[in-house]
């Protein structure tokens, strides 16, 4: 059996579903947080995200409900409640005033429908910013379903000694690495190897990484051997207590960046690039998945010189936590840490 990660749910922005998986009129029922969520998009394209069962006397409205004009319709006497969880509608005179179905906040970003929750029912108090797409291809999705939690795949992003271990990367420089509320920028640069057998190659790799919140990551990498620039995703959903929906992305800047290709067939060669480094990348996110599935969460480590700022992460981490307890238990976890780690491990604190 294993080993619960022990880790609440956090509040932030999270992704339930693609825009291209709710178009106008279409009824999803997503697991989100531990609850079974409807998500909904009205005629006109308004989105909802309600719980999935009715107030009035508990149907599912994922199941047989629909959407009628800029509402959800239950399946079961037809009361009809907005993307706001009011309910403005009912089979017989006006709708009792309590009757209301829980909604959550949903916003749609770069193709994404983001979700925001918080434990104490707050209302959002940061966001994810829009992306300029101008001269990059659409975000290519792919969805896995695995154990773990958002705080363990985003720390990811700043264990660096994993890098090398896991991912076979070398010449690893962490750059910078700082804080900023909701948001965490890392900067590094390594060596990788690029392909397969004779016809791979090493090259030098530029990263630059935005954390916002521990749901969503972008990923900023520059291969300036190749003259190729891609973003990532990385996007952590919990569904129930140790399990989450990770979706990678991928999208490449035009294929006139391309040294190799110059002017010819920029957008049939932009296709192709974007799936194959789509294929590169899922091969390297799920070099972690066996680790990921298997590992407990250890809240106060002894760490090693070389593994990055993982203290400064997990300080940073404790404000997506409800201060019930969690905020002042993780702080300890990181004080405890710090105790034990070895002059210099944290290049960012340097």
């Amino acid at each position: 059996m294993k080993p619960s990660l022990n880790l609440p749910f956090p509040s932030g922005w999270f992704c339930v579903a693609t825009a291209a998986d709710v178009p106008s009129g279409a009824v999803r029922t997503v697991t989100f947080m531990g609850e079974s969520r409807v998500l909904f998009r009205t005629a006109s394209g308004t989105l909802g995200l309600v719980d999935a069962y009715c107030p009035h006397l508990g149907a599912h409205m994922g199941q047989g409900g629909c959407v009628d004009g800029e509402t959800l319709r239950c399946p079961f006497h037809g009361f009809r409640f907005a993307p706001g969880g009011a309910c403005v509608g009912s089979y017989h005179g006006k709708p009792p005033v309590k009757l209301q179905a829980r909604a959550l906040p949903v916003r749609e970003k770069h193709g994404l429908l983001l979700a925001w929750y918080h434990p104490d029912g707050r209302a959002p108090d940061w966001e994810v910013p829009d992306l300029d797409l101008a001269g990059w291809t659409p975000f290519l999705i792919h969805r896995f379903r695995l154990r773990g939690h958002p705080q363990e795949t985003s720390e990811n992003s700043v264990d660096m000694g994993h890098f090398g271990a896991v991912h076979g990367f070398t010449e690893l420089e962490l750059l910078h690495t700082g804080v900023d509320g909701p948001r965490l920028v890392t900067d590094y640069r390594f060596r990788r190897f690029i392909g397969k057998g004779r016809l791979g190659f090493t090259a030098r790799t530029e990263i630059h990484v935005e954390v916002r919140g521990l749901g969503y990551s972008l990923v900023d990498v520059d291969v300036p051997t190749l003259g190729l620039r891609s973003r990532h995703l990385v996007l952590s959903t919990p569904t129930e207590r140790d399990q989450l929906d990770l979706r990678v992305g991928v999208s490449v800047a035009g294929a006139r960046n391309l040294r190799w290709v110059g002017p010819f067939l920029p957008d049939f060669v932009t296709g192709l690039v974007a799936r194959g480094v789509m294929s590169i990348y899922k091969d390297d996110v799920q070099q972690d998945f066996a680790i990921w599935e298997n590992k407990r969460y250890v809240a106060r480590p002894i760490m090693a010189r070389g593994d990055g700022p993982i203290v400064l992460y997990r300080k940073w981490a404790a404000q997506f936590y409800p201060a019930n307890g969690s905020e002042r238990r993780e702080e300890d976890d990181v004080r405890g840490a710090r105790a034990e780690e070895p002059r210099g491990a944290d290049p960012a604190r340097a």
